[in-house]
């Protein structure tokens, strides 16, 4: 509801301008600024979760086929303070045996494939929120009066 509030009142200008040039048809207004704010959230998002599934089932098949390149690890990483080593051996073995790295891994990229999912399905419950929350305040905009109170 405070989303609904605020949008509501950042939106009013906007409404009024759009029901003058319809002739003062607010409800027209409500449903043009409504159509055009869900086309400019929803449009993007959707193309750059897209483009996300795209990037990450490319590169699990890459890996699955074994046709992912990973290069040599330059040796100014195991001058890293307490991890460089680490990070050195890991890369190494990566890049000359992912397939057995993947296996030694595959729990804990279960473990990332499902925070993915749920930062994936969090986003979608955000953009659910908000669009609503654009509806209810764009569809009632007309009602109030400029800085949110009632004429």
């Amino acid at each position: 509801m405070v989303s609904s509030i605020i949008l509501a009142v950042n939106l009013y200008p906007a409404h009024q301008s759009v029901a003058r040039k319809l002739g003062k048809r607010q409800g027209l207004a409500s449903v043009i600024l409504v159509v055009f704010g869900i086309a400019l959230i929803v449009a993007p998002t959707w193309l750059l979760m897209n483009s996300f599934a795209d990037s990450v089932q490319r590169f699990v098949g890459a890996v699955q086929e074994n046709t992912l390149h990973i290069p040599a690890p330059p040796e100014s990483v195991k001058n890293l303070p307490l991890v460089g080593n680490k990070i050195h051996a890991g890369w190494s073995k990566a890049q000359t045996d992912l397939p057995g790295v993947v296996k030694t891994m595959q729990p804990k990229i279960g473990d990332l494939a499902r925070q993915a999912l749920s930062m994936v399905a969090s986003v979608g419950g955000a953009m659910l929120l908000f669009m609503a929350s654009f509806v209810v305040a764009t569809s009632r905009t007309h009602e109030m009066g400029y800085g949110g109170f009632r004429n």
